[in-house]
């Protein structure tokens, strides 16, 4: 749509936004959980976190060591290949 209006007018269409590659543990823990069953809820509750704050580990949007451990602990994944 946003392409087609951008024809119409004859500019350029809104550049998409660049996606952060994922790292290897975020992948890893994505792999485990659907591996295992296991939502990002019941992630959370399992380890004591929101589910937004876990979500945004998940996906990379924040590094916080703690959380990380402990959520491989959960998931039984190695968690150093950040």
């Amino acid at each position: 749509m946003i392409q087609r209006v951008s024809d119409y007018l004859g500019i350029e269409g809104v550049a998409k936004r660049d996606k952060k590659e994922l790292s290897v543990w975020c992948k890893n823990a994505k792999i485990a959980m659907l591996s295992q069953g296991i939502s990002t809820n019941q992630l959370a509750d399992s380890t004591g976190m929101r589910r937004e704050y876990v979500s945004s580990i998940l996906n990379g949007r924040v590094v916080s060591q703690p959380a990380i451990q402990k959520i491989s602990d959960f998931l039984n994944i190695a968690c150093n290949a950040l």
